[in-house]
């Protein structure tokens, strides 16, 4: 019917949105591009759009990683509740840590109707998003679509859960989520489905559960929906079991997938939950990468768990970056390494990360780290440390001028308590007219 349609006459005929986008693509192939008015896929169409799986209006089961993963770093907690994730990220009084800076819009262009390459992903893999990629399957049997089916539906999810919290059907719903545990990890809806269900099933059935979802670890784990059923996996099953996950990454490798957005919170709870015979074999492969993982954007965030939840692996650590700690303190992530390496070190370890610090040369001296963004937030940990502190303040100090030409070196300066001479406590008077203190345009 698109060929025998007149030029312009397609915008005239009611056509479903699936069926317009068809013709769009027909018409500009065929070398004559005609405007067509297509509607918004983005848009919550009802049945029209993937028979009304994918639900953007209301983010019922929990929303997406771009808007959540940030909230549980302290930003914008409005939008995102951790308890419904089954997998808590940890707050600290530190200052407040983003993945990567600003969110920017995915502006790939779409590769196939219901599936799209995420182009912030470092896999080339694509990622599943809802049901859209599973739903209708021609490999899945009835049972599995009926399942993706209900969970689609707020009212039907609600339903199953209720089954899984009736011990007179949990058992029943529990065969059914096995059956389909995969598709179901790696819907919005089915996820947190296989979640409760690892929270009451027998140990048993967590074992049949795991022995399922372990083989696709590395599908699941790429998913914004799939990785949180591992992390709940890891929480609640004993961790001689993890060895299905961790033999299954390792075929990717630990470094690839501690970059990954989604993939480095796995490994963050693989680190705190495994044994420390499990937790060596990550070790082995991060430690040599430890440099370089700190200033990844996602990758920083296992190094930082290793160095506090692998006590034995603390040396290794730190004796793989210590020649470049001055340098890590003024990187954006890699200062946060640097100060966990410092709140978790002995007094030995401390101290040798202090030295590294004091005898920086250039461009990575103390002063140099102190006026910087995120090196002034290192420095000021070193006031915490009793027995160093005299001696970081006494360096600052005869670093004065160059100190508190910056705004940074000026709170490091407050931290210390550090006494400016009377003349700099007068001109800071001036400094909101300025915008400078003395000396900030001498010669360095």
């Amino acid at each position: 019917w698109l060929k025998a349609m007149p030029a312009g006459g397609l915008d005239k005929i009611p056509v479903k949105p699936m069926e317009q986008l068809a013709a769009v693509s027909y018409v500009t192939m065929s070398g004559s591009l005609q405007f067509v008015s297509v509607p918004d896929m983005k848009q919550n169409q009802g049945d029209s759009y993937c028979n009304g799986l994918i639900q953007p209006g209301h983010n019922w089961a929990y929303p997406p990683y771009d808007e959540g993963y940030d909230a549980s770093r302290g930003y914008s907690r409005n939008e995102w509740n951790e308890g419904d994730y089954g997998c808590d990220e940890e707050t600290d009084s530190r200052r407040p840590r983003r993945r990567g800076g600003r969110r920017r819009k995915n502006k790939g262009t779409i590769q196939s109707v219901g599936s799209f390459t995420d182009v912030t992903t470092p896999s080339a893999s694509p990622v599943k998003v809802g049901l859209q990629d599973d739903f209708g399957s021609p490999n899945h049997s009835e049972a599995t679509l009926e399942m993706l089916k209900m969970a689609s539906s707020e009212e039907d999810c609600a339903a199953l859960m209720a089954r899984l919290d009736s011990k007179e059907t949990r058992d029943e719903t529990i065969g059914w989520v096995l059956e389909a545990a995969v598709p179901l990890a790696l819907s919005k809806g089915g996820t947190v489905i296989v979640q409760k269900a690892f929270d009451v099933a027998e140990r048993k059935q967590c074992s049949l559960l795991l022995d399922e979802l372990a083989p696709k670890a590395i599908e699941l784990y790429e998913s914004p929906h799939g990785n949180w059923c591992l992390c709940k996996a890891v929480m609640v099953l004993p961790a001689k079991w993890m060895s299905k996950i961790v033999e299954t990454l390792q075929e990717r490798s630990f470094e690839e997938v501690s970059k990954h957005k989604f993939g480095c919170r796995l490994m963050e709870r693989l680190i705190e939950h495994l044994e420390p015979s499990q937790t060596a074999v990550i070790a082995e492969e991060v430690i040599p990468k430890a440099d370089a993982l700190s200033k990844h954007q996602y990758g920083n965030f296992v190094v930082q768990h290793l160095y506090e939840h692998a006590p034995n692996q603390r040396e290794k650590i730190l004796s793989k970056i210590l020649g470049q700690v001055p340098s890590m303190a003024t990187h954006r992530t890699a200062s946060h390494v640097v100060q966990r390496a410092l709140t978790y070190s002995d007094d030995l370890g401390q101290g040798r990360i202090v030295q590294a610090l004091l005898h920086g040369q250039g461009e990575n001296s103390l002063v140099k780290v102190a006026t910087g963004r995120y090196g002034s937030f290192v420095v000021e940990q070193l006031s915490q440390l009793s027995g160093w502190s005299l001696i970081v303040k006494s360096r600052l100090e005869a670093e004065l001028l160059e100190l508190v030409s910056s705004a940074f070196g000026r709170r490091v300066a407050e931290t210390f308590e550090i006494e400016l001479p009377e003349e700099w406590r007068e001109s800071a008077a001036s400094e909101s007219s300025t915008g400078q203190w003395p000396g900030a345009n001498d010669e360095r």
